[in-house]
């Protein structure tokens, strides 16, 4: 609007100068040739011409005033606007770098006792501990399936169990799990706080989010601590909308049953699915 308005302006303004002038013109015999006295004073003539500006000064004032004060609070909005993307790319930037940063290692019992007649020390490394790392999305992929591998289909239907097997993983990763939900947490809430466009660079949010972060994210915003504010702008601004909707899988089906029961709607805000066609 105020963008329009730049353009306006000066097309008003022009508009009511020349209106003016081809008035004064027409009306011309009026300063000049309108009194009958062959010595009326010159200059009560052209003080006449002189006022006429008043109105016309005073209309031009007041837009051109209307137009400083809009295009002051323009300027202030663009600048408020450039320092919000400015924090809003940074704070992406180092959501994006904590995420690639993530690191974690399990350890598995090896079950299986391979040339048991061998050398001892062979023996010794086979029965030993074996290490895993994973990075990135990958290790949250991993803790999603740790959450998820003692919870049955039934036990969806009971919020102490999905909370306790989720307090332990958190627990355990803490140190990685922690940091990520408040960073993501603190770009939402600079989100809430533009002064424009909100729904944009919540879609931008969105489209960074896999999957197992987007189920990460349900769990947190349920039985975690994003239910305390997280949740609140999860359903604001729907950011569990690209959550996949499984169709068949049991396990699948049972969990994604319990975040509907908990979490509101709007938070998924699911889009219409046409059904599949097939051509004879």
């Amino acid at each position: 609007m105020r963008k329009l308005f730049k353009f306006i302006v000066p097309i008003i303004i022009s508009m009511i100068w020349t209106a003016w002038t081809v008035i004064l013109f027409i009306s011309k015999e009026g300063y000049y040739t309108g009194s009958s006295d062959a010595n009326a004073n010159p200059f009560a003539v052209t003080g006449s011409f002189g006022d006429s500006f008043g109105p016309v000064a005073s209309v031009m004032a007041t837009i051109a005033a209307i137009a400083a004060y809009l295009a002051f609070t323009g300027e202030q909005e663009s600048r408020s606007i450039q320092n919000f993307e400015s924090n809003f790319f940074t704070l992406l930037s180092s959501f994006e770098s904590t995420t690639n940063q993530l690191r974690m290692v399990r350890f598995e019992k090896r079950k299986k006792q391979l040339f048991k007649y061998s050398y001892k020390k062979l023996q010794t490394t086979i029965n030993s501990d074996v290490s895993r790392e994973f990075s990135g999305r990958s290790s949250l992929r991993i803790i999603l399936y740790l959450i998820r591998n003692d919870i049955t289909p039934p036990g969806y239907s009971n919020i102490k169990v999905v909370a306790q097997h989720y307090d332990e993983q958190f627990d355990r990763w803490v140190g990685q799990l922690g940091h990520y939900f408040r960073t993501l947490y603190h770009i939402m809430r600079l989100i809430d706080k533009c002064p424009h466009d909100k729904m944009y660079y919540a879609r931008i949010i969105r489209a960074q989010l896999s999957n197992d972060e987007l189920c990460l994210l349900a769990y947190n915003c349920v039985v975690g601590e994003g239910r305390h504010k997280f949740r609140d702008l999860a359903v604001r601004y729907s950011l569990l909308h690209n959550l996949h909707q499984p169709r068949s899988d049991e396990f699948a089906l049972a969990e994604f049953d319990f975040f509907l029961r908990k979490i509101p709607r709007e938070a998924f805000r699911f889009e219409e699915n046409f059904p599949i066609t097939f051509d004879d």
